[in-house]
């Protein structure tokens, strides 16, 4: 909804609760302008960001609390916006890999993991960037 709304993708998820302020910039970097902070309609999340600005998750992890967008976050060859969801064990990553890929692999899909089997770092490609 924000980005339908806006027309950008966010940089942080503090920006789908409050509107991003004049200095603030998109994933891709380019400053947000009063025109597109303007169209603003949210807050899009129901749900309270932490202190440090992430979204708490099942298992007792966290969203943290900035997206990314770089070369080094394509998957199939095209630029994704990409959320980074730790700490999780293996054995849960491999949960919810089952669910969102349909096979409980970390080294393909949208959805990979990195770290050891007791403490790591799921990230998912989930938008990609047009």
């Amino acid at each position: 909804a924000f980005t339908s709304d806006v027309r950008r993708y966010p940089k942080t998820l503090a920006n789908l609760n409050t509107p991003p302020d004049g200095t603030e910039q998109d994933v891709l970097n380019k400053a947000f302008g009063d025109v597109l902070i303007n169209k603003w309609r949210g807050p899009y999340l129901s749900k309270a960001l932490s202190s440090g600005g992430d979204l708490p998750t099942g298992y007792g992890a966290n969203i943290t609390g900035d997206f990314a967008a770089s070369d080094a976050n394509k998957y199939n060859g095209i630029q994704y916006v990409t959320i980074s969801i730790s700490p999780l064990t293996e054995a849960e990553f491999k949960n919810i890999d089952q669910i969102i890929d349909e096979t409980a692999n970390s080294n393909d899909g949208q959805l990979r993991f990195s770290g050891t089997s007791k403490s790591g770092t799921a990230t998912y490609y989930a938008v990609p960037i047009q």
